[in-house]
Formats: C-alpha cells, sequence, structure tokens
C-alpha cells in the first residue's frame, strides 16, 4: 500500500514537471508566435489597403479625365467669346481711330 502510494505521488510528480515543463515553453515561444501572427495580420490589411488605393486611383483617374474634357470645351467656349469681344472691340476702335488701328494691323502682319 505504501509503495502504491509512492508510485502515485512519482507519477503525479512527474506529470506535474512535465506540465510545468510544457507551461514554460508557452511561455518562452509567446513572443514569436505572436510576431508571425502581427506580421500576417499586417500583411493582409496591407493588401486590402492596396486595392482600395488601386480601385481609387482608377476613380480618380476617370474624374480627371472628365475635368479635363469639361475644361477644354469651357476653354473652347471662351476662346471663341474673346475672339468676338476682340473683334467688336477692334470694330470700335476703327471707327474711332482708323489710322492708328490700320497701322497696328499692318505691323501685326
Amino acid at each position: 500500500m505504501a509503495e502504491q502510494k509512492q508510485n502515485n505521488a512519482n507519477i503525479f510528480l512527474k506529470l506535474f514537471i512535465a506540465l510545468m515543463f510544457f507551461i514554460g515553453f508557452l511561455v518562452f515561444m509567446y513572443p514569436f508566435i505572436a510576431n508571425g501572427v502581427n506580421n500576417y495580420v499586417a500583411q493582409k490589411e496591407l493588401n486590402a489597403v492596396n486595392q482600395l488605393n488601386q480601385s481609387n486611383q482608377k476613380a480618380s483617374a476617370k474624374k480627371l479625365e472628365k475635368l479635363i474634357k469639361k475644361n477644354e470645351q469651357k476653354s473652347k467656349k471662351i476662346n471663341n467669346l474673346v475672339y468676338h469681344l476682340s473683334r467688336i472691340s477692334w470694330g470700335k476702335r476703327w471707327r474711332m481711330y482708323p489710322r492708328r488701328v490700320e497701322s497696328t494691323i499692318k505691323s501685326t502682319r
């Protein structure tokens, strides 16, 4: 009986030592495992952000093209307006100062 109690205590002690060794190993490995998990999560987030940036770049490029086309149309309208206004103003100047305007036109040709 005493021998069986000693065997039970011996087995319990061996299990306790094995359990403590395993817990110590896990505590030792924690920084490496946590670093690996954090790197994995950060890589996934970085990929998601890169995809979002690419889609935003495509959308902004389309918006920029539309704005450039609108700007070109507006500049054509403004150029036409300036051309017609300049013709009107030259006509007024022609009536007011015919010789000076005539000499200016000849010098610009």
